[in-house]
């Protein structure tokens, strides 16, 4: 499902009365990993609340990705400095963002990947 089509399905969801969680579980049991998170969910019901209920696939979100800032990608480059064998569980509770942004400051931002060792 694109998520032109998951931003329809959260609209048609929230205007039939469902939270935020209840539409994110529901696109989870049929999207799995592709299913738009959380907090985009929770941004796209507040726009529809604006009056914005405009479906558009955008290039990007009206949400910043306020987790990816300077500041954060400092602490998990530390982090991972001082304990190369951290877990991602480990960076989401220190660091205190969403799994998919640590992943995306290792990969992307820091150009870390998992090394396998025989």
């Amino acid at each position: 499902m694109s998520h032109e089509n998951q931003q329809y399905f959260i609209f048609t969801s929230w205007k039939n009365s469902r939270n935020a969680t209840q539409i994110h579980e529901e696109l989870v049991n049929v999207e799995e990993k592709q299913a738009l998170s959380i907090s985009t969910i929770k941004c796209w019901i507040a726009t529809f609340k604006d009056g914005k209920e405009e479906i558009k696939d955008k290039t990007h979100s009206e949400c910043p990705h306020e987790a990816v800032i300077s500041e954060k990608i400092a602490r998990v480059e530390d982090l991972v400095s001082n304990n190369p064998y951290i877990s991602i569980k480990e960076l989401v509770n220190k660091v205190g963002i969403f799994h998919e942004r640590i992943s995306y400051i290792l990969h992307e931002e820091l150009s870390l990947h998992k090394l396998c060792i025989k």
